[in-house]
């Protein structure tokens, strides 16, 4: 199984946890293609742009009998606007299949700041990656087009497009 053909459009929200979220963990399998979101505006967010190929939560210390990692594609995302976020963008693609496409269009976060409270929680940049703006790893093609994050327009190839270091299992 999985989930195609999905479209979040026109939306207004004042906080959020993550504006643009994709999870899945190597236990999944499955597919997660064609997601579109468009014409979004949020106050505060963690990130306004998530991928998340090993969100394995209180289960992460059981053993993993099967692994199946799943198929990650075509994800668009345009016009989506953030007063303020943790990251901008942080992607983390699976090393052993990564995600085929992402495109970012008009993706505007005004300020990246250290420490964001939504919803009665506080959460806190871990040290390493204070200040950055966009984490993007494992991505077969990328397409980034007029993003901005805390006013510096941010391109695939700018220093500011770090990987993420290696994960420890």
């Amino acid at each position: 199984g999985g989930i195609r053909n999905v479209s979040l459009h026109d939306c207004t929200v004042d906080e959020v946890f993550n504006a643009f979220f994709v999870k899945t963990n190597c236990r999944r399998g499955g597919f997660v293609d064609n997601i579109h979101c468009r014409n979004v505006t949020v106050g505060k967010a963690w990130k306004a742009v998530a991928v998340d190929t090993d969100v394995m939560y209180q289960y992460r210390n059981f053993p993993t009998f099967e692994v199946r990692t799943t198929e990650i594609g075509n994800l668009h995302v345009s016009n989506l606007t953030c007063a303020e976020a943790l990251a901008g963008v942080e992607v983390n693609g699976d090393a052993s299949r990564k995600i085929r496409t992402l495109a970012l269009d008009n993706v505007k976060v005004a300020k990246i700041e250290p420490e964001v409270r939504i919803q009665g929680w506080t959460h806190a940049a871990k040290p390493d990656k204070v200040g950055q703006s966009v984490v993007i790893r494992n991505v077969e093609k990328l397409k980034m087009d007029d993003c901005f994050f805390a006013d510096e327009n941010v391109r695939p190839s700018s220093q500011k497009v770090r990987p993420l270091s290696p994960k420890r299992f």
